[in-house]
């Protein structure tokens, strides 16, 4: 399953914050199985983001939207992904009912802006939001589904583990074999890593990933490529700079 990662928000293509939820949504994904293809992020602008979701459509079986479902009027994700599915934007009675109700026990004003939160695509699913008042919801365009998260991390990581991962299917994509090397150059450690492979199979065949953080090189390779003796040779390549495998 081949999944896209688009964020909605001009607080972050200006730099006033950092895009924290792709790399922890990204590392649940991959241990899901699933192929993350794009990150993506476009500011508050109906336009780019329409013109974000057909290009990832293109290529992505998955959509993980998140960010714009607040109650301001820069929030236009629900009115995008409506646009995007084809469908009508309903106001969803039950939604208003729970969120006055959830505003009232906490002694927030309730304010006419509040119900722009209760639209939705009107063939979504409202996804639960436990912590905040905006609910997320799936919707789907063709073979692609959208699973659509509000934006702050407080809200989004409670609801992507509680209600949207047991709803997703696993993927079948290899997990990473890891290995970290100390005290050698990223060069010299992609040369002898990738002279070891070729023992075994060609190394321009397999994805090979390198990644430097001096004085450690990491290196990864997906576990159904990886050769059965490979470990054993690169202890005898490497002694002495090979720290761990995983």
């Amino acid at each position: 399953m081949k999944v896209s990662l688009l964020t909605i928000g001009t607080e972050i293509t200006t730099g006033e914050i950092m895009n924290t939820n792709a790399q922890w949504l990204s590392t649940r994904l991959e241990d899901l199985g699933m192929d993350v293809q794009h990150h993506l992020t476009v500011p508050d602008q109906k336009e780019l983001m329409l013109d974000a979701l057909e290009y990832l459509s293109k290529t992505s079986d998955l959509l993980v939207v998140t960010g714009g479902l607040g109650p301001t009027k820069d929030d236009l994700t629900r009115e995008v992904m409506a646009l995007w599915a084809g469908q009508e934007l309903k106001f969803f009675e039950e939604i208003w009912t729970q969120l006055e109700k959830r505003l009232q026990e906490r002694q927030v004003i309730c304010r006419p802006s509040h119900k722009r939160q209760c639209f939705f695509p009107q063939e979504a699913t409202i996804l639960k939001n436990s912590v905040g008042s905006a609910q997320g919801f799936e919707v789907s365009k063709g073979r692609v589904k959208a699973v659509v998260l509000p934006g702050p991390p407080r809200e989004l990581k409670p609801m992507w583990s509680d209600v949207v991962e047991p709803r997703l299917p696993k993927g079948d994509l290899s997990p990473w074999v890891r290995w970290v090397f100390e005290g050698l150059h990223e060069s010299d450690v992609a040369d002898r890593f990738e002279n070891v492979l070729k023992d075994f199979l060609d190394p321009s065949q397999v994805e090979i990933g390198y990644r430097a953080s001096p004085p450690l090189i990491h290196v990864k390779m997906r576990e159904e490529t990886v050769p059965q003796g490979l470990q054993e040779k690169l202890e005898i390549e490497f002694q002495g700079h090979l720290q761990k495998q995983s």
